[in-house]
């Protein structure tokens, strides 16, 4: 579907909703922008209903082409929802030309790696932060391994690890994983998980054997097991 076809077939209401948010973001008022476009025949109590109750705004032809030149409006976001680069900082028109220019299979790591980097923008936990910036989800858990002379082999066993706790039903009790440059792995559990239960045990005794070395960290202090 192209944009004209969009806007034959789009929602007045969201396209009102839209043009609100873009003259919002420009600074303008109602009563301004209606003095700006008066000759196209939109008034304020037009706009205002456009903008509210998504009632078709009826202007001349030219008033799109006003309203980008004249305000600054994104008017093709308006009319079909869709972003453009027009209105982007030379720093996102760099990074959209970069992209264009990308093999499918580059712009799809790309495109991985900036949502796994704003996955852990948005988290305020600082260590999922670390994990979903370093490392990977696997089966839903966050998981990274920072040892960088033992990155595929760390990565594996907390792989392992969790598909162990996934057949024993323990895995809804973790949080994250991840091997520290020392080597260490620590754990993020469930806060209400309570270390003496039945399920800590068994993920405790699980470690045991699935991966190196790990430590355990919780409200109740730390413990730790290594193999050899």
């Amino acid at each position: 579907m192209d944009a004209w076809q969009k806007i034959e077939v789009g929602n007045p209401a969201h396209v009102g909703a839209r043009h609100a948010q873009e003259r919002e973001r420009c600074g303008l008022s109602i009563g301004t922008l209606a003095a700006l476009l008066h000759l196209n025949g939109a008034s304020a109590n037009d706009i205002k209903a456009f903008e509210q109750k998504g009632k078709p705004l009826k202007v001349l032809d030219t008033y799109w082409a006003r309203l980008a030149i004249t305000t600054g409006m994104d008017v093709l976001y308006i009319l079909t929802g869709d972003l453009f680069p027009t209105r982007l900082s030379p720093e996102d028109k760099t990074l959209w030309a970069i992209l264009q220019r990308l093999s499918p299979a580059s712009r799809a790591t790309v495109l991985s790696q900036a949502q796994r980097l704003f996955e852990a923008e948005c988290e305020a936990d600082e260590d999922l932060q670390l994990c979903l910036r370093f490392g990977e989800r696997y089966r839903g858990i966050p998981i990274a391994d920072m040892c960088s002379d033992t990155r595929e082999i760390g990565l594996a066993e907390l792989r392992n690890y969790i598909d162990q706790a996934t057949d024993l039903d323990l895995a809804y009790y973790l949080t994250w994983l991840r091997y520290e440059p020392d080597g260490i792995c620590r754990f993020g559990l469930l806060p209400n998980l309570n270390p003496q239960s039945d399920e800590a045990r068994q993920l405790e005794a699980l470690a045991a054997w699935c991966i190196s070395r790990y430590w355990w960290f919780d409200a109740y202090g730390e413990k730790r097991l290594g193999k050899g």
